[in-house]
């Protein structure tokens, strides 16, 4: 399968999306993504409005400083996310959609991978706190917290005017979430968020 000249190799079995990977060049430099729940992308599509805003990002569409890394490098993109449970709406997730213990174990060995110890992160998981069902809030908030030993080894970075804003607060690059997150710079996030 391929899209815009990405080889996507999925790892799924239709209801749950473990990782996404999308690979242009096989010798160029990762960048990983972390997002809130899979798309259909990978399962019934190879993309959706989301996976080409990543790709737009790393092919040169977007113009910006980017400081810390050139996007244009990283022809190699990996998605994880918080949530296996494949749907396109986050929204649409019931209480009864809690996170799998994998979907953490998975992001662990992504970001502890040595393959990826260089490559920057870019967290879009969206505002927790506005996330539907209370138990998928609780449980969103505790996969970010358990994540957070192993961002800080990594350049991770979110779409922010304000870089000391709460980590819950990681703006999605879904089109539900609103174009006015697209006034928003690529913003460093401060490893002292990693910290509490």
């Amino acid at each position: 399968m391929e899209h815009r000249g990405f080889k996507c190799i999925p790892f799924s079995d239709g209801r749950f999306r473990y990782r996404y990977d999308l690979i242009k060049n096989q010798e160029s430099k990762p960048i990983i993504f972390i997002g809130l729940n899979p798309s259909k992308g990978g399962t019934e599509k190879p993309s959706d409005r989301t996976i080409d805003k990543f790709i737009d990002f790393v092919t040169g569409k977007f113009k910006d400083d980017f400081k810390g890394f050139t996007p244009t490098e990283h022809q190699h993109i990996l998605i994880c996310n918080l949530f296996l449970t494949v749907e396109g709406n986050s929204t649409r997730l019931g209480d009864e959609e809690l996170m799998e213990d994998s979907a953490h174990k998975i992001a662990v060995e992504i970001l502890d991978d040595k393959k990826y110890e260089s490559a920057p992160v870019v967290c879009c998981w969206g505002n927790v706190k506005n996330v539907k069902g209370k138990n998928i809030k609780k449980n969103a908030k505790t996969a970010i917290d358990n994540l957070k030993e192993h961002l800080k080894r990594h350049q991770c970075y979110r779409l922010s005017d304000n870089p000391h804003e709460s980590l819950y607060f990681a703006r999605s690059w879904s089109s539900r979430a609103g174009e006015q997150n697209w006034g928003k710079p690529l913003t460093e996030i401060p490893k002292e968020l990693f910290e509490n």
